[in-house]
């Protein structure tokens, strides 16, 4: 016979904390973690009559000039457009004949711009030369400046005969 002591000691013990309910190591637990189960976590924020949670939702201004378009279809087309690197003249006094690379909106682009494109014709990668950079490369009979193709060359840029191609194309 059995007594209640041997009893109690064979059977599990309940849950007493949330941490309590992780199987112990070795065995299987959940496939998805907590913290990364996004499918759960829109499904619960639906059941509370919220809407799931979008990352066009969150203010993003620009780096340049700080505008924020205020709604998600904006916040969307001005991400795509923060992808686009800006080769412009620096500013600064302790870097005279310098480059930056900049990132601008909509809102603030430079009004001179030239762009540099891939010699693949199905190819839109490429930076956006502004300012006084610009207004050089597009004057007649002009090239590109040296620090314009070095900084091409150290991102896998190539001068070919039929022009720049991009690393994607090279």
């Amino acid at each position: 016979m059995q007594t209640v002591a041997a009893t109690a000691a064979t059977a599990p013990a309940a849950p007493t904390s949330p941490e309590a309910t992780t199987p112990p190591i070795g065995e299987i637990g959940p496939i998805v973690p907590p913290e990364d189960n996004r499918a759960a976590r829109a499904l619960a924020a639906l059941q509370r009559g919220r809407r799931r949670e979008n990352r066009w939702d969150e203010p993003a201004p620009c780096p340049s000039c700080g505008h924020d378009p205020g709604h998600r279809g904006g916040r969307l087309a001005q991400h795509q457009d923060l992808q686009i690197s800006w080769l412009e003249p620096d500013p600064s006094d302790d870097n005279p004949g310098g480059m930056v690379v900049a990132h601008h909106c909509t809102e603030c682009q430079p009004a001179q711009r030239f762009p540099i494109t891939c010699a693949d014709p199905h190819c839109d990668n490429g930076p956006i030369l502004g300012g006084q950079l610009a207004i050089d490369a597009a004057a007649p009979g002009a090239q590109l400046p040296e620090l314009v193709y070095w900084w091409l060359a150290r991102r896998g840029w190539r001068d070919t005969a039929a022009g720049l191609v991009c690393p994607e194309h090279a």
